[in-house]
């Protein structure tokens, strides 16, 4: 585990007499998450054994928070340029944000691939013809 991480947690447990544990802890994983883009089960475990809370309530406040993730999130760049956006981007986007939010999504204007799009990045490969077909495949 990090030092930054243990400093953060560290900091939490010292600094703080008596509090609000969900707030605090959203507080804290919010920093931790910061650092590597996701909560671990390490770290989860590591909270839980130094602040006396179980594990299962430091999970359901994970998963309660849809800006916290306990695995790590890739992300999705999706070309919102004319052309794509002619071809469909624009419902991509929808369906992306609905169904796959475990992502994280951004948006560019052009990709510069006009003639294949509607196109999409992930982790800087980028696909093109993107419809609501083929996306599936591409991103589970």
């Amino acid at each position: 585990m990090k030092q930054e991480v243990l400093d953060i947690i560290k900091y939490y447990i010292d600094s703080v007499d008596s509090f609000d544990y969900n707030n605090i802890i959203v507080e804290m994983l919010k920093e931790i998450q910061k650092i590597d883009g996701y909560i671990n089960d390490k770290v989860v475990e590591y909270i839980s054994k130094n602040m006396n809370l179980k594990i299962s309530l430091i999970e359901g406040i994970i998963k309660r928070n849809k800006n916290l993730k306990d695995k790590l999130c890739k992300t999705i760049i999706l070309c919102t340029g004319a052309r794509c956006m002619k071809r469909g981007s624009y419902e991509m986007l929808k369906l992306i944000e609905k169904d796959y939010t475990h992502f994280k999504v951004e948006t560019k204007n052009c990709f510069r691939d006009c003639g294949k799009g509607p196109n999409l990045s992930i982790d800087e490969k980028i696909y093109n013809g993107i419809n609501s077909d083929n996306i599936k495949k591409i991103l589970e």
